[in-house]
């Protein structure tokens, strides 16, 4: 039987992040020298309100290109102390057009008056897409696990005929490498993980023979939507911390045990077939505390890449595809109340540098370095957002390129102010940043259709230390550090 645990502020919380676990076994003004172009600070991320009919938490988020992007979610019952599950159905939002208009829907998983939960989905277009969910998650039996699939964009939802038991088997994690190939992943059934395929778009399932799935530890399950694929590979995590992966689409298996033990591995994210990120929440003592781990050689060795300045929470982690950058969402407090953090890394953990403060995302997906959206735990203060990654000109921070700029800082070493002076070829937008030695944001500032500018950073209120100034623009970005006297 898998359990809810149900925590209180101060000891332990209930969070739909780690639903699976209980479920399953159960301002400083920085003045502008020239003035022209300056407009406030742009944030990483730009909140869209896709207009569900209730307040939600997004479970999953698909990007299927940069103008198809799916979303599903589960209405909760919220406050600072716990989340708790309410009867009702998920709901699903689609835009077809970048985020510029949505579509919203139910999803029928269970009958009215029915307590459920969803798992992922994955998305082929913008009619097809699939969902794993459960009808009835608390019973100790009768889960009623489930698999639905759509084909005219969300209007309708019928039973894809996955074996899932009626009474026992619990779905975490479907993706689809194609139209026609699909792998879903569900909990031990019988002594063996229940994996299943499909080679025509869920018409027909073939479940994976348990001789060549690794097999499970006593009491070993996977986590909801805890899964990633690149190419021709696809992984999955467990309770246990180990990775499970297969490089054939789910029809074989290894496992890999990590540094995770305690809580498991909670959200994993690949770049490609041997680059990966694994994240691990201690939720045993409050404050919590989170780590993050990266593999570079598809999971025999890891190293721990937490960012120094220690997130209390990870929200969520996304490695972007075919590239060395990670980004990752955090909580320096309260799951509610925040304050909530934007961080990224160029270089695969080696170095971090929080961007953005105040938006609250989960399950961050990137297309590529500049198509990227997130979802939102569910907020009491407005309604349920979704966040698009803004790309101009925040997207000059992932090219390792250096953009043409001449940048002075002085006086340096300093004893409070430093004035900065910022001269380029061409007009453009740009974005500065300031960050202290650990990463931590100090302050952002974008300035728009300019070729120079100056701004007066004053540090007066900081400690002595390494400060770094970061310049970005739409095509690359650089940095120059100082001293604080």
């Amino acid at each position: 039987m898998k359990k809810f645990f149900y925590f209180t502020a101060g000891s332990l919380l209930w969070m739909p992040s780690f639903v699976v676990r209980y479920i399953k076994h159960v301002a400083v003004f920085f003045p502008l020298l020239a003035s022209s172009g300056m407009v406030k600070a742009q944030p990483a991320w730009e909140p869209h309100i896709p207009g569900f009919s209730d307040t939600i938490y997004i479970s999953d988020v698909h990007v299927v290109n940069e103008n198809v992007i799916w979303a599903v979610g589960l209405k909760y019952q919220v406050n600072e102390g716990s989340y708790d599950i309410p009867p009702g159905n998920p709901y699903y939002a689609k835009t077809t057009d970048g985020g510029a208009t949505w579509m919203t829907g139910v999803v029928p998983l269970a009958p009215d008056g029915q307590v459920c939960y969803v798992g992922n989905m994955t998305a082929i277009d913008s009619a097809t897409a699939y969902i794993v969910g459960l009808e009835n998650p608390f019973a100790s039996s009768g889960h009623y696990g489930k698999t639905l699939k759509t084909t005219d964009g969300g209007a309708s939802w019928t039973p894809s005929g996955v074996g899932w038991d009626a009474l026992l088997s619990w779905p975490n994690f479907i993706y689809a490498f194609s139209p026609d190939r699909i792998c879903t992943l569900g909990d031990p059934q019988e002594g063996e993980f229940e994996i299943y395929n499909s080679q025509d778009g869920g018409a027909n399932w073939a479940r994976v023979d348990g001789a060549v799935i690794p097999d499970p530890k006593p009491g070993e399950y996977g986590f909801n939507n805890a899964g990633d694929a690149y190419g021709s590979n696809i992984w999955f995590s467990t309770n246990s911390g180990r990775l499970f992966h297969s490089d054939d689409e789910g029809y074989t298996w290894e496992a890999f045990d990590t540094p995770v033990s305690t809580w498991g591995i909670e959200r994993l994210a690949f770049s490609d077939a041997v680059n990966g990120i694994i994240t691990e929440g201690n939720y045993g003592v409050f404050p919590y505390t989170s780590k993050v781990f990266h593999t570079s050689d598809g999971g025999n060795n890891w190293t721990d890449i937490t960012p120094s300045g220690d997130p209390s929470y990870l929200f969520g982690c996304e490695y972007i595809p075919n590239s060395p950058y990670i980004i990752i969402g955090v909580s320096k407090g309260g799951w509610v109340s925040g304050p909530f953090e934007t961080w990224m890394s160029p270089d695969r953990g080696n170095t971090w540098q929080q961007i953005s403060t105040g938006e609250r995302i989960v399950h961050p997906t990137f297309l590529d370095t500049i198509t990227g959206w997130a979802g939102e735990y569910q907020q009491a203060v407005h309604p349920t957002q979704l966040f698009r990654y803004t790309g101009n000109p925040m997207n000059g921070l992932w090219p390792q390129a250096a953009i043409d700029a001449k940048i002075s800082l002085s006086p340096n070493p300093t004893l409070g102010a430093v004035y900065l002076e910022v001269e380029t070829p061409h007009v453009n937008n740009f974005l500065m940043l300031l960050n202290d030695s650990q990463g931590n944001l100090i302050k952002s500032e974008q300035i728009n259709n300019v070729a120079d500018f100056q701004l007066q950073l004053d540090l007066s209120p900081y400690p002595a230390g390494v400060y770094t100034v970061t310049v970005s623009s739409p095509k690359g970005h650089v940095s120059h550090q100082f001293v604080k006297q």
